[in-house]
């Protein structure tokens, strides 16, 4: 495939509007979109990937708008060494072992003990805790220091940390919600 192909089909997953970022140390990028639209006449590109078992095609009288499919996506993840997700691709799960059961466990029951809002991290893919002033003190008192700080972003009012971050295994956000404790944030 050459450039133009792959200029295309990012542009049809909607990464030319929004940028790609990092976890696990892996390039991620979370698809808002699925479909581009050309003339009736078709786009040769777009052709070339549906030959191939890589995009859909809706024919319409006026325009022919084009879908990636699965094999389109991974294709796609290949060409630009990164992990996309959208909502109709499952989020990759990974094995926990019971120990990794217990620290998540054991970093809820600290964060509820400590009363440190925690929400759904805006990019769907993690859950976040927001300290606000009183509780970034504690928290990296616990988490993080110099040697091996906690990776976080820093926002006016509070701090952003990815729970996994604080973790030392990779976790989705589903199997992090999975072992909160009841009673906490049930309004999540």
């Amino acid at each position: 495939m050459n450039n133009e192909t792959v200029r295309r089909a990012c542009h049809a997953i909607g990464m030319d509007n929004k940028n790609p970022f990092y976890k696990y140390g892996e390039k991620h990028f979370i698809s808002y979109r699925n479909y581009t639209v050309s003339s009736r006449l078709g786009d040769e590109y777009f052709d070339k990937l549906e030959s191939e078992g890589l995009a859909e095609a809706d024919r319409g009288k006026q325009s022919v708008t084009y879908y990636l499919t699965e094999k389109g996506f991974q294709w796609l993840e290949k060409e630009c060494g990164m992990v996309i997700h959208t909502k109709t691709r499952p989020e990759k799960e990974y094995l926990l072992n019971e120990d990794d059961e217990d620290q998540i466990k054991e970093i809820w029951a600290w964060l509820k003990k400590k009363e440190i809002y925690v929400s759904e991290f805006p990019e769907e893919l993690d859950v976040a805790i927001w300290l606000d002033a009183d509780a970034m003190e504690p928290f990296f008192e616990n988490f993080g220091n110099d040697e091996n700080p906690v990776p976080a972003r820093i926002y006016q009012n509070a701090v952003l940390v990815l729970f996994s971050d604080i973790l030392d295994f990779k976790v989705m956000g589903k199997q992090i919600w999975s072992f909160r404790p009841g009673g906490m944030r049930e309004e999540w």
